[in-house]
């Protein structure tokens, strides 16, 4: 057998298809995680407006003006709240707005207490 063509003999276009890998396969589910965002108001708005570099009151007003037009708005909150995004206006929501909601206040002192004797 000849070493050189051992790629070529690797690669069959009529033949069965390569395995997918565990990593094709975590690429895969990241996308349908997050397909409901081709749908979204957002889309069409300047990125800037949603990832400020220095938030401000009214920035945040108009990104969540759009927002809350938006058709997929629950899938965009709960997908935030799920993946923690740590910045940018998801779902309607500031980042302070989605740690509150992720962690209500005494989240903690209820953890701490228990089952400690």
């Amino acid at each position: 057998m000849d070493p050189n063509a051992r790629g070529a003999e690797a690669y069959r276009p009529d033949g069965p298809e390569p395995p997918v890998t565990i990593r094709e396969d975590l690429m895969e589910a990241a996308v349908q995680e997050i397909a409901w965002a081709r749908r979204g108001a957002c889309r069409a708005a300047d990125p800037d407006l949603f990832f400020p570099l220095a938030p401000s009151p009214q920035q945040e007003a108009r990104a969540k003006a759009i927002c809350a037009g938006c058709q997929v708005l629950a899938d965009c909150r709960a997908y935030a709240l799920r993946a923690g995004e740590p910045d940018g206006i998801w779902g309607g929501l500031t980042p302070e707005e989605r740690r509150r909601l992720r962690f209500p206040e005494g989240w903690r002192r209820g953890a701490r207490g228990a089952g400690v004797a």
